[in-house]
């Protein structure tokens, strides 16, 4: 929830204007209660796929479905992803022959956030995924922690209900490669 007024950094708001992802094996969701993207009208809608060989011919047969509210959300979804563009954003280049190269993260909350889900992106050579909330009372808390990555679990986790995040709260992301 925000108030009039908040804003988030350049990168947030520039990451706000997608309507998400989809990776193969990842199940579709609709957002809860009133939630929901906006989708001006007049706007294109461009879809990026990615596709993994199998040594044989294959045939792309892919969709698209969307789903409208009934009526206009009372609240924004603001998308927070760390690090930024999938690591690009910190220069990720691990070197030849590393063993756990470890990239970190952090991204302080400048206003009371609900956290409705989580997710993690990063292909093959990944073999962790963690995020953690240091809460400003001292308070840690794991929100996700993939201990034996496997690319199929892109998946985004979505909380029964959403987690209450105060201002402040610092959230790291950590990805071994």
């Amino acid at each position: 929830k925000f108030q009039s007024g908040q804003t988030f950094p350049p990168m947030a708001t520039a990451l706000s204007r997608g309507l998400g992802g989809f990776a193969p094996g990842r199940t579709p969701a609709r957002l809860p209660g009133d939630l929901a993207l906006r989708l001006p009208a007049g706007n294109d809608i461009v879809v990026q796929t990615h596709f993994h060989p199998s040594g044989k011919v294959e045939t792309e047969a892919g969709k698209l479905g969307l789903y409208f509210a009934k009526m206009a959300p009372t609240r924004k979804i603001i998308p927070i992803q760390i690090p930024a563009m999938f690591g690009a954003g910190i220069g990720l280049r691990i070197p030849v022959g590393a063993r756990d190269y470890n990239i970190e993260e952090s991204f302080t909350l400048p206003v009371p956030t609900e956290l409705i889900s989580v997710s993690a992106h990063a292909h093959y050579l990944c073999r962790q995924a963690k995020l953690t909330a240091q809460i400003p009372n001292g308070k840690a808390l794991v929100l996700l922690h993939i201990d034996d990555w496997d690319l199929d679990w892109q998946e985004q986790y979505r909380f029964k209900t959403p987690i209450v995040l105060p201002a402040g709260t610092v959230l790291t992301s950590e990805l071994v490669y």
